[in-house]
């Protein structure tokens, strides 16, 4: 509300005012903040934003002409169409089941899927009906199984017995086959819990690859590298696709239209992003409620690369914009629970939020902030390693680090049971993609250290993939554009 300093959250999906209770909280934590900043270097309420928070990504577009209007824009639209055309049809006319599984598996990594689903679907069923307990080529099984399960079918775990041993562990044969073994391993990260074959080949095929990388040519080496880093199943699907498109080009095999459409339609979903970058910077700048409280996360684009990850798919358009606003007005609500909000209120504003009924947060006056004196001197808050280390009274951090990491692999193991959760328990595929989607989010950005606080070179660096940079369209530069 101009002219009364007051601060006005207005409902991201409705327009509708939140309750006066979290706007006078929002008030008080600023003139709070504004009370401290004179002191904030000695006293003991040390705010961890201030020196930590970097300044806020700035998203630099680079035009994508696929913006614009006209002739080039109906023949982008044009040529797409028959690329599509050209893709279904050849994806309709394969028959041999490792021809269709090689054609699905790029369709998706290339990050058109959504245009195919019902031929995707259709040729699933016959791979599924395929009988390849005859073939012995582990790299066909392996990504039989892994692309049946991650489309929500439920293939059986038999299909690997041939290649165990009596003692139920796998032969040391396999070993030699580079290709066949890292096709396994991709398959391991969509076990169950009930799958401890699968679960005992993700260590197993981790070691054989790691000693045999330094004997191998550097392409395959980085190939393997990247994909034991950061396996398949657990990569955010936009930046996969973007990546794989450079990828996918020097493969000499490649499809031609295939390629062509994967990097129109990068394009023209990237103009989308766009437009909905631009609308949701509108939207905050008019908010200015960074502004107003004088502190606070500034980050529309990195809360915007959350939800293209967790919805990539074009039509999910109006989701990824107001589920961005959300995101972005729940950072601030969070950096008042790190640095101005006292014990009490704290208290009282989680029980608020817990029941979603604001008519029952009191405010109290003063603001403090309850820190251990380790967490003042870093001005961070505990990560879990130090909370683990802590209660269990060890003073090594890569056990720490081993703990945690075997945590999030437990939560993965427990996401993928949905993939084969029967009826009337399983939950809509749309759900479970989301579900596994925010995982990859969170694995990217979290990866390398980075968070929304602390945004680094990697987060920066896919916000420019995704968002400012599009694909040079060679193949585009014909006659007809010129004409248009």
């Amino acid at each position: 509300m101009a002219g009364t300093g007051c601060i006005s959250v207005r409902s991201v999906t409705g327009g509708v005012s939140l309750a006066s209770p979290l706007e006078e909280l929002f008030l008080k934590a600023r003139q709070t903040s504004k009370s401290r900043s004179v002191h904030a270097c000695s006293s003991s309420y040390m705010c961890r934003l201030s020196p930590v928070t970097k300044p806020q990504l700035v998203f630099d577009s680079h035009q994508n002409y696929l913006n614009g209007k006209g002739g080039q824009h109906y023949y982008c639209l044009k040529t797409l169409e028959e690329l599509q055309e050209t893709t279904r049809v050849a994806l309709r006319k394969s028959d041999h089941p490792t021809a269709i599984m090689k054609l699905i598996d790029d369709i998706q990594r290339l990050g058109v899927g959504h245009h195919f689903e019902e031929e995707i679907n259709m040729q699933l069923e016959r791979v599924s009906d395929w009988k390849c307990g005859e073939t012995e080529d582990l790299f066909v099984n392996a990504r039989r199984f892994r692309l049946l399960r991650h489309n929500g079918w439920q293939p059986c775990t038999d299909t690997f017995n041939k290649f165990l041993k009596k003692d139920g562990n796998w032969k040391e044969s396999i070993s030699k086959d580079t290709w066949g073994m890292l096709s396994l391993n991709e398959a391991s990260y969509l076990a169950t819990k009930d799958e401890q074959m699968l679960l005992q080949a993700m260590e197993f095929t981790r070691t054989h690859l790691t000693q045999s990388m330094p004997f191998m040519a550097p392409e395959y080496r980085r190939r393997i590298s990247q994909a034991l880093e950061l396996p398949r199943h657990l990569r955010m699907s936009r930046l996969e696709a973007r990546k794989y498109i450079d990828e996918y080009s020097r493969e000499w095999n490649h499809n031609l239209a295939l390629l062509e459409l994967a990097k129109l339609d990068f394009n023209m979903v990237q103009s989308l992003h766009q437009r909905e970058l631009a609308e949701i910077q509108r939207w905050w700048k008019e908010l200015d409620l960074v502004g107003k409280l004088g502190f606070g996360r500034d980050r529309p684009l990195e809360c915007f690369l959350w939800t293209v990850g967790i919805f990539p798919e074009p039509h999910y358009s109006n989701c990824r914009i107001e589920l961005t606003k959300t995101i972005a007005i729940l950072l601030v609500v969070d950096d008042i629970f790190d640095t101005y909000g006292s014990l009490s209120d704290l208290v009282l504003f989680t029980n608020a939020i817990q029941r979603f009924d604001f008519r029952y947060l009191p405010i109290s006056s003063g603001f403090c902030k309850l820190r251990v004196p380790e967490e003042e001197e870093r001005g961070d808050v505990a990560s879990s390693m130090a909370c683990y280390m802590r209660e269990n009274t060890i003073s090594c951090e890569e056990e720490a680090r081993k703990h945690v990491r075997q945590l999030i692999r437990s939560l993965w193991v427990d996401l993928n049971s949905h993939l084969t959760a029967q009826a009337p328990a399983a939950l809509p595929l749309s759900i479970i993609n989301a579900s596994l989607n925010l995982a990859r989010t969170s694995q990217l950005v979290y990866q390398n250290g980075d968070d929304l606080t602390n945004t680094t070179y990697s987060v920066k660096e896919h916000t420019r993939m995704l968002f400012s940079d599009p694909i040079s369209l060679e193949f585009l530069s014909s006659p007809k554009l010129a004409v248009l």
